[in-house]
């Protein structure tokens, strides 16, 4: 992310710069764009800065075009590391089998949120369920639908 100041003097510099945005990708802004201008101003209602383009089309139109400075990146080096070790994402969404669904398939394995390795299951040999965590079980009792509802808690429990 370029600060406001340092965009200040790319823009007076005429810079070629970067821009990164998840849904369109990378972009590249030369500040020294010939029937261009650029100039550091307000675009929304929440009144944050952006780097502004205006610009006259062909047919004699002005447009704007606008970005913000959190994707804004002075070299492509910044850049690419930026987008390889900067905005890693980690979204994980633990989803329970129904009571039905886990009758069938007996166990669900998941990390919690320490990482650690967990399995919801059940044992035949002593039809009880179990929550495994990293290796320590927590016996949960009978093999019952209630039961179920019980580990199932525990296993939210767990992952948050």
């Amino acid at each position: 992310m370029i600060e406001k100041e340092r965009l200040q003097e790319l823009i007076e510099q005429g810079a070629t710069i970067w821009f990164y945005e998840d849904l369109s990708g990378i972009e590249i802004i030369d500040l020294k764009e010939d029937g261009c201008k650029y100039e550091i101003g307000i675009v929304d209602a929440d009144n944050r800065e952006h780097l502004l383009r205006t610009s006259i089309s062909k047919y004699g139109k002005s447009i704007d075009d606008w970005w913000w400075f959190s994707g804004l990146f002075e070299t492509k080096e910044e850049l690419d590391w930026y987008i390889e070790f900067g905005c890693i994402e980690r979204t994980e969404r633990l989803e329970l089998p129904t009571w039905e669904e886990f009758d069938a398939q007996k166990f669900v394995w998941f990390f919690d949120k320490d990482h650690r390795p967990c399995c919801l299951h059940y044992l035949n040999c002593n039809n009880m369920i179990f929550v495994n965590v990293g290796g320590a079980v927590i016996e949960i009792g009978e093999y019952t639908k209630e039961n179920y509802t019980i580990a199932c808690r525990k296993c939210v429990e767990l992952f948050k």
